[in-house]
């Protein structure tokens, strides 16, 4: 056998070709292949037209199992403060055998199985065993006060069977503009902002009804469509938007004047835990580990060492292309204190004007276009501009006396 065989492996997704060539045999390549074979394994996906891997269709199911559970824990939340404000009939050893476990119970989780709360489901508010509304005609009535007295034990119940209906369809919800929510819940109760983001072209067909027909609430508009016009709401051209909820139960609170002058704190704390949005889960361990220290984590974008790493590391690679050097270090000094302290990017003409009017030459030119992005420093921003710190953020040290703090908590809990 001759010394100069060559090995050719050709790897794919789901199998291995393997082949010997002989290339003293023959000047072609048909000819001097001697020998060959392919091993063929699972290729790893679950779907061959989609290609999906294992580890997607893994990730679906647990954010599968993820939105279950945040459903059921607005019940849960929406339930307990019901309770609290005597608007559901269920106890609170039921709903705590419902959302705990007990390893020793023969049944885990199990669903209350009292009669009130079945009936209250229901909307069998006089318990003769048939429904005294619909949940679209007992919104609609709510909304236009037809004699409901909400201050009374069964309004009270009628109320909180409304909430809980808005707690299992809250509606759509976009988005857009989150950073602004703090802003919004400081804001008075009967000041409402446009709807943002594809929440505008969701809700215009329910829209166009409420403002043909003068209907005051969402809820109006789906007992007129669903009870009157008999069109189906579920899997159709209609969507509610969870604002639109919002705006209904303000609008139920306003009108009811007999539920006292803390309506309106009431009905704060009610859109709170029935709209609440499950925050983002931290990405704090996915940051990479150093190149040099592998037994060490990188530093977080979020610190302000990394920004001003980041930050110098862009300007030293700035560089004047028409005269071929770098900049100055005065220069570099003052394009760091006055343009990169921003809290959001910008884009390289402002540091481009800045350098030409610096030095005196506006024929200057870089190796960076205008509309390139560059990142600024939101944290260092932050911290000068907002912090009660001050301008010496950096050098101010604070001492916490573990003992008075512990002191001062339990006279503020007193």
């Amino acid at each position: 056998m001759s010394d100069n065989i060559i090995l050719g492996i050709d790897p794919g997704v789901g199998s291995i070709g393997l082949f010997k060539r002989d290339i003293d045999k023959s000047d072609k390549l048909s000819e001097q292949l001697i020998g060959g074979s392919i091993l063929t394994f699972p290729t790893g996906f679950t779907q061959k037209d989609n290609m999906k891997s294992l580890a997607t269709e893994r990730g679906d199911k647990r954010r599968g199992r993820n939105h279950i559970q945040s459903r059921k824990q607005c019940k849960w939340a929406t339930l307990e403060l019901l309770i609290n404000l005597g608007m559901c009939p269920l106890s609170m050893e039921e709903l705590d055998k419902w959302r705990k476990y007990d390893k020793n119970a023969d049944i885990k989780h199990p669903y209350p199985t009292s009669q009130l709360f079945r009936a209250w489901l229901k909307c069998d508010f006089n318990n003769d065993g048939k429904p005294d509304f619909s949940m679209f005609e007992l919104r609609n009535n709510l909304a236009i006060d037809k004699g409901i007295d909400l201050s009374t034990t069964i309004g009270k119940l009628m109320l909180g069977r409304v909430v809980y209906h808005m707690a299992i369809h809250r509606g759509f919800r976009s988005s857009k503009g989150d950073r602004a929510t703090e802003n919004q819940e400081n804001r008075g109760i009967d000041e409402h902002e446009d709807l943002k983001g594809a929440e505008e072209g969701k809700a215009k067909e329910i829209k166009n009804i409420m403002q043909s027909y003068n209907l005051p609430t969402i809820g109006c508009a789906l007992y007129y469509l669903n009870n009157i016009q008999k069109e189906r709401i579920r899997a159709s051209k209609y969507t509610i938007i969870a604002k639109q909820n919002k705006q209904e139960l303000e609008y139920i609170f306003n009108l009811h004047e007999e539920l006292g002058d803390n309506r309106l704190n009431m009905c704060k704390r009610i859109i709170k835990v029935v709209f609440k949005v499950k925050p983002l889960g931290s990405q704090k361990g996915n940051i990479g580990y150093c190149v040099f220290e592998n037994n060490k984590q990188r530093a977080p974008k979020s610190r302000p060492e990394f920004e001003i790493y980041r930050a110098w590391s862009f300007i030293n690679n700035i560089r004047d292309i028409t005269n071929n050097k770098e900049l100055s270090l005065d220069v570099k000094r003052k394009l760091f204190e006055q343009n990169f302290w921003k809290s959001e990017t910008f884009k390289f003409g402002r540091i481009s004007n800045f350098i030409k009017k610096e030095l005196s030459n506006p024929q200057i030119k870089f190796n960076y276009e205008d509309n390139f992005e560059v990142s600024g420093c939101p944290i260092l921003f932050l911290l000068k501009e907002n912090s009660f710190l001050g301008e010496d953020w950096d050098t101010t040290s604070i001492s916490i006396d573990k003992n008075e703090s512990v002191e001062n908590k339990k006279t503020n809990t007193k």
